[in-house]
């Protein structure tokens, strides 16, 4: 049910964005659409438009609402085990490429905490490190790795990036922010345990997200 309101919803937002080929210097944006065959081909990759602005910001938006619905719950289903603020940032990272996701992945928490209060310092400081790899990873890897099918593509991009985001965020609190007390325990515990219902949650959604986005027309995927 929330894999399909994510779905509906981001399909109508976006489709408020599609603009014909705009072009910002002598960048174009152009793509090829097969939908039987699951391939998206997209010259020009260096494709910094008005579109995946608008999207990015799109994300960025999402990302300081989304969690909103989920700090009043229970401590199981809160913000920490649903990750709400990860899903725009990868699917940023995904459709609009690096650049765009590591953007999103530092404004989104920055923005977040001086408009709403969160997420807390103690949260905020590793999230800094974490969220702008989860979007900069997914966009380096939906460009770049050599795999034609879609869902392939999408799957190793997604679970690449949230690995790497994952550890990096191991890191910046055994280095930085809780040196000597940050354990291989504690981080099993904060990124894979308790944030398990948030991993399904991204596994599933987030490639019928883009998958549903690329059969309305709505976007491209970057492929080399």
């Amino acid at each position: 049910m929330l894999s399909n309101y994510a779905i509906t919803f981001m399909i109508r937002r976006v489709k408020k964005f599609k603009i014909k080929s705009p072009t910002i210097g002598k960048t174009r944006f152009h793509s090829t659409f097969v939908q039987k065959g699951m391939v998206i081909n997209m010259k020009n990759t260096k494709t910094f438009t008005v579109k995946n602005m608008a999207i990015t910001g799109l994300m960025i938006a999402v990302g300081i609402v989304l969690p909103l619905a989920f700090h009043s719950l229970p401590q199981g289903l809160g913000g920490r085990a649903i990750l709400p603020m990860h899903i725009p940032i990868l699917l940023a990272g995904l459709i609009c490429g690096p650049v765009f996701g590591l953007a999103a992945g530092i404004l989104t928490p920055i923005l977040s905490y001086f408009i709403l209060g969160m997420p807390m310092p103690v949260f905020l400081y590793p999230m800094l490190f974490e969220l702008p790899i989860y979007g900069a990873v997914a966009g380096l890897l939906m460009r770049y790795l050599p795999v034609r099918h879609l869902y392939g593509k999408l799957y190793i991009s997604l679970i690449t990036a949230m690995l790497a985001g994952r550890v990096t965020f191991g890191a910046a609190n055994a280095l930085l922010f809780s040196a000597g007390e940050y354990s291989t325990q504690m981080w099993v515990t904060a990124t894979l345990v308790t944030a398990l219902p948030g991993i399904v949650i991204q596994l599933i959604a987030i490639p019928s997200i883009v998958v549903a986005l690329q059969r309305e027309r709505l976007i491209g995927v970057y492929e080399r």
